[in-house]
């Protein structure tokens, strides 16, 4: 019959791929779109133009990074929740996707721990993406991996800055102590407790010599 011939069942399925394809695509425009109405959301007054704008924007580096389209879209939400310029939020989207790839963290992790390390450290985009790149150099050249000392310094780069330390020589800091062994959230732990410990013993000679 024509039912069980070779034939039809071929068609029978290259038209089940056809309608799962379609099926597929469908999910993902809704699922983009939810993103895009929580990006927009976090953008504050934008009017359709712009709206237009931004979703060809996002898709467009859908062709630039190796990461989902709605990953792309987390990006811009979470730099539209740290209160990033619209004009700054391409290349700050490039510079957590290249950190996301390099890392081996979500694109939502990646953009979270570059908005806190700028916003703890009062630094630039460009400063950001430098201390970055020394990370990555570190995970590179070290026992400690990349991801573990984006974590170590989301939790010790303030503290560090407020005792003078530069960030990148906390970064060197923290890739010794991971490689000799430490987990990262007990080496971030010892690295405060001791700025702490220094910054009150210098606190104390100040208060000797006056």
């Amino acid at each position: 019959s024509v039912v069980s011939s070779k034939a039809f069942q071929g068609m029978a399925v290259a038209a089940t791929g056809v309608a799962t394809a379609i099926a597929l695509s469908a999910k993902a425009a809704i699922d983009f779109e939810d993103k895009m109405a929580g990006v927009t959301k976090v953008m504050g007054d934008m009017d359709a133009k712009g709206i237009k704008d931004l979703r060809k924007e996002i898709l467009d580096l859908g062709q630039e990074l190796p990461i989902a389209i709605n990953g792309i879209a987390d990006i811009y939400e979470a730099a539209g929740q740290a209160g990033k310029a619209r004009d700054e939020m391409r290349a700050f989207a490039l510079d957590v996707g290249r950190v996301s790839t390099a890392f081996d963290l979500t694109a939502a992790e990646a953009g979270k721990a570059m908005v806190s390390m700028q916003n703890a450290l009062g630094i630039t985009q460009d400063e950001v993406r430098d201390l970055f790149d020394a990370i990555n150099h570190l995970g590179d050249n070290t026992g400690a991996a990349a991801a573990e000392l984006t974590e170590f310094m989301k939790r010790t780069a303030a503290m560090g800055d407020v005792a003078g330390f530069a960030a990148k020589d906390v970064a060197a800091i923290g890739a010794s102590m991971i490689e000799a062994g430490t987990e990262t959230t007990i080496a971030a732990t010892s690295f405060r407790r001791l700025v702490s410990a220094l910054t009150k013993g210098a606190s104390a000679t100040d208060r000797q010599l006056s």
